[in-house]
């Protein structure tokens, strides 16, 4: 197995000051810094291993990487594949200046050179697909890449098999200053799994959301099939005592950062519904109950565990996008129909905060409509491993087109000095 962590660099003058980087070098600003040092400490304090690590050459990168080496004891590399965008003659310019001087057209193609002289989206995309077959020539070991927001932003585009769109349209993953995605691919089913995106707990920051649709995703906490280890589908589990102590933790977080939701949209299923209500309850919010966001409809391996799914005498949804999961279930076309739905309805509606507490599989596939990943049967998509109470948050754009994809698996409400409680990874 490979798992690589992708992070962004501290922040740099350049983020401070409001110039257009690129390639041109800026050294880290004291709280870039500061960033480094803090997000090097809760590695430590969490016992978190790399066994290589790689960073760009560019001075920000370099430091944080620096920074972060030294505590961590671990042996640095450069490559200058990691560099950020080729950004033309923009580079090192401010961005009034930059925007008088080159302003950005109306229509931007995939192809059109950025700055001039600088790198396109296309050609961003085809430096960061060749980064990333550069860490599928080595030995599967646990990396750390240290990088640049807008090459990471591509990385993540080759890693979920997503293509790059004109006039920046799409999915745009954002990265705060030091912070990280971390994704595992497993050789044997060529099969990547998304473990976080935009990890930045360590940092006391609230990240503003520009996007006039916020839609907050959320798996139920922690249930009886759950610690049964069981294929749940549309079977009901109740929560546990600790699931509920997980929606509880997660509720009194967001009272705590006083989030507060337009609309709370819940699956009708026990482990779902009750987890939405403990959060609706803290925070004073209506509650709607919507079947689109029920677990995939698993047929006759609801209920089981891996042995007996094993044995189970088909599996024809294993190779087939259009065969039925458990002989008599849903398909996964219809899954991610269903969740592509509830999803278009989602953004037909006026603008606002929106939370979905739902399940794993249809999240998942939810995630991958919006991402505009093709639908593929279920041992073939990128995973999305979403832990219980674990949450993603994306925002749209609707003037734009645009998707941003903010942060995915965030469990900091589960922290208890230095482990997760209720950590589950079964799916």
């Amino acid at each position: 197995m490979y798992e690589i962590t992708f992070l962004r660099h501290g922040e740099s003058v350049g983020n401070a000051d409001g110039y257009h980087q690129g390639q041109s070098e800026f050294e880290l600003t004291e709280t870039g810094r500061e960033q480094a040092h803090t997000l090097a400490q809760r590695w430590q304090h969490e016992g978190r291993k790399f066994d290589y690590m790689i960073a760009s050459p560019l001075s920000r990168a370099k430091q944080t990487a620096e920074i972060i080496a030294e505590s961590l004891d671990l042996k640095l590399e450069f490559d200058p594949i990691w560099v950020e965008r080729d950004n033309g003659i923009l580079a090192g310019l401010k961005f009034e200046e930059g925007n008088t001087i080159h302003p950005r057209p109306d229509f931007v193609p995939l192809y059109f050179p950025t700055g001039e002289t600088g790198e396109s989206q296309w050609s961003l995309y085809l430096r960061a697909a060749e980064a990333v077959q550069s860490l599928m020539r080595q030995t599967p070991a646990r990396y750390l890449v240290v990088s640049h927001g807008g090459l990471l932003n591509m990385v993540m585009h080759v890693v979920l098999g997503m293509a790059p769109q004109a006039n920046f349209q799409g999915m745009n993953f954002r990265s705060t200053n030091t912070g990280f995605a971390t994704f595992t691919y497993n050789p044997a089913t060529s099969r990547w799994w998304v473990k976080s995106i935009n990890d930045h707990q360590h940092l006391e920051i609230q990240q503003s959301s520009t996007g006039t649709h916020q839609i907050w995703l959320l798996r139920h906490g922690e249930s009886e099939g759950n610690i049964k280890k069981v294929f749940q589908g549309q079977t009901d589990y109740q929560l546990t005592l600790e699931g509920k102590k997980q929606a509880h933790a997660l509720a009194l977080r967001w009272k705590r950062e006083e989030e507060s939701f337009d609309h709370i949209i819940t699956s009708p299923l026990s482990r779902a519904h009750e987890t939405a209500q403990i959060i609706a309850d803290q925070l004073k919010s209506p509650l709607e109950v919507d079947p689109a966001w029920l677990e995939v409809d698993a047929g006759g391996l609801s209920g089981l565990n891996s042995a007996e799914i094993d044995s189970f005498p088909e599996h024809p949804d294993e190779i087939s996008l259009f065969d039925p999961v458990g002989i008599t279930g849903e398909s996964w076309l219809e899954l991610y129909l269903r969740a592509g739905k509830a999803m278009q309805r989602i953004i037909s509606q006026p603008p606002g905060k929106y939370l979905i507490v739902s399940h794993g599989m249809v999240l998942g596939a939810a995630l991958s409509g919006i991402l505009g990943i093709q639908p593929q049967p279920h041992r073939h998509n990128p995973g999305f491993d979403l832990g219980n109470s674990s949450f993603a948050k994306v925002t749209y754009e609707p003037e734009r087109n645009s998707w941003r994809f903010m942060r995915f698996g965030d469990q900091a409400h589960l922290q208890l000095k230095g482990r997760l409680v209720g950590d589950d990874s079964l799916k």
